[in-house]
């Protein structure tokens, strides 16, 4: 079956099925709306550097003027596709051209590649499935980072950001579509409101790349028939209880690895690919605080997300030279998400 027809029947079948988180998210707010539309400039703004200037008054003028939810989401899927594409140089084209992405609004927090329908029947390529939850969840994580951050002309808006920290974690373990606004800034002038919401979106839509790039990477790698399973996930409580664990995790190593390569394939400092790395080293901390307040692992196929980061670390050391600056923002992120949890959560779980 193909990918892109199975999906067109699967994302209705979907919005059936989840009726009442669809229109959830949808009457959410339209700060909602702005914050996807800013993804779909986030994602498109290397090319449209290069576009003239009508070209660029067009785009803006369409995105800007598009005010249905679902619509906005498609949009972003082919911003992420064409941003695939970016990213890997169109070097595996016959994967992505058999490939079909979509955003559906699931409520959890999960991302998977799989090369077969529901009901099992083999596709002709492969689907990625990201939920809007997880869209959610990175806005709610990317706030913590942003209201903690703000200097110079913003300093007087810097907050802690523990509360959207705890936020992002109970959203992880219980998607709420609701939950959207409260990734909102308050009490800012629109302008503020503005330039800080850019900011974050561009931290969100940093790790949605990586997630993307990691699930495309399982169907690059042929990664569905490791041990037969039809499906990788990225975030799930979804395992076979039959796992050959190494198998598993060196695919996930190696998903993780591709996915950090080409995000940084055309960064032109050492600094750029650093600031890159950032940001995915709070989103694996993000799922390992949220492991240490369930108590339990989050994916038996996936190995520790801190083991995870430090794979990613230790590559990051062999091919770009770290400053005094990259290793001072590696430091906060480690010292500030255990200070977030603590504050919020209590005492962490060593075991």
């Amino acid at each position: 079956m193909n990918p892109h027809a199975y999906l067109k029947s699967y994302r209705a079948d979907i919005f059936l099925r989840c009726e009442r988180w669809s229109a959830q998210t949808q009457k959410s707010s339209d700060y909602t709306n702005q914050k996807l539309k800013k993804a779909i400039e986030i994602l498109d703004e290397n090319k449209m550097s290069f576009a003239s200037e009508e070209d660029k008054k067009e785009f803006y003028q369409h995105v800007d003027g598009e005010r249905d939810y679902k619509v906005i989401i498609q949009l972003l899927e082919k911003s992420l596709i064409t941003d695939i594409k970016d990213c890997t140089n169109n070097f595996h084209s016959n994967v992505l051209d058999n490939t079909a992405l979509g955003i559906l609004p699931f409520g959890e927090t999960s991302a998977y590649c799989s090369r077969v329908t529901k009901d099992y029947e083999n596709l002709d390529g492969h689907i990625i499935i990201i939920s809007e939850g997880l869209y959610i969840g990175l806005q709610l994580l990317s706030k913590a980072i942003v209201i903690e951050n703000l200097i110079n002309d913003l300093e007087e808006y810097k907050q802690s950001g523990a509360e959207a920290f705890e936020d992002a974690i109970r959203f992880y373990k219980k998607p709420n579509p609701e939950m959207s606004s409260k990734s909102e800034f308050q009490n800012m002038p629109a302008d503020i409101n503005g330039e800080v919401s850019a900011f974050q979106s561009s931290v969100a839509m940093m790790i949605m790349k990586f997630t993307v790039l990691h699930e495309f990477a399982h169907a690059v790698h042929g990664d569905c028939d490791v041990m037969n399973l039809h499906q990788r996930f990225m975030l799930s409580k979804r395992d076979s209880l039959d796992l050959n664990i190494k198998q598993h995790h060196d695919a996930e190593y190696s998903a993780d690895l591709f996915a950090l390569e080409k995000i940084n394939l055309y960064t032109k400092t050492d600094l750029s690919a650093w600031d890159n790395f950032k940001t995915i080293y709070l989103f694996f901390h993000w799922i390992h605080y949220f492991e240490q307040y369930t108590k339990q692992f989050e994916s038996a196929s996936h190995p520790p997300p801190l083991q995870r980061a430090e794979k990613l670390y230790n590559y990051m050391l062999k091919n770009y030279k770290l400053d005094d600056n990259a290793e001072i923002g590696l430091k906060w992120i480690r010292n500030k998400t255990e200070e977030w949890y603590q504050t919020k959560f209590g005492e962490i779980n060593e075991n």
